[in-house]
């Protein structure tokens, strides 16, 4: 994958060019496919791979380990947490009191009717309220519960996030 950030100052001949840099899956020792990124309020990006969100700092790689086999979207919130889906798989990612990141699981959390998953397509943080989208199924994580609304059964719902509104 490629990483671009824009520099705060540069050589005036790379003025409004961003730095670009690439990395090869030996790189961050994961997976040639990458579903997504977020960053976290604390600068560090994370991408979503197979079996595993990879953090990275700006310097070095981490694999977090996450039971499920492709993590499909992740969403950055306001706390630094990075949220995810992917295959009969959702939760979050954050650094714990000793300061490594951890990945937490919401599966145990799912109402019965809302199981088995599926594929977790869209996740989305707005009015501060994870959303989840599957093939049958809308969640939303507020308040420590999940409420859901199911959909006729579609291939690849997607929510979109667009101005003040979520469709």
């Amino acid at each position: 994958f490629t990483c671009g950030l824009q520099p705060a100052r540069g050589d005036e001949r790379e003025e409004g060019r961003p730095f670009l840099e690439v990395f090869a899956p030996r790189d961050y020792h994961g997976h040639q496919q990458v579903f997504d990124v977020a960053q976290a309020t604390s600068g560090f990006v994370y991408f979503s791979n197979l079996g595993e969100v990879i953090e990275y700092d700006g310097a070095k790689f981490r694999g977090i380990g996450v039971p499920t086999s492709w993590i499909r979207k992740l969403a950055a919130d306001d706390s630094g947490r990075i949220w995810l889906g992917g295959v009969d798989e959702l939760g979050w990612v954050e650094p714990g009191s000793t300061g490594e990141t951890t990945y937490h699981s919401l599966v145990d959390q799912l109402p019965a009717e809302c199981r088995p998953l599926g594929t977790v397509w869209t996740v989305a943080w707005f009015a501060q309220s994870v959303w989840f989208a599957t093939d049958r199924h809308i969640l939303r994580w507020r308040d420590g519960r999940f409420e859901h609304w199911t959909m006729p059964a579609a291939p690849n719902q997607r929510l979109r996030l667009g101005g003040h509104s979520l469709w």
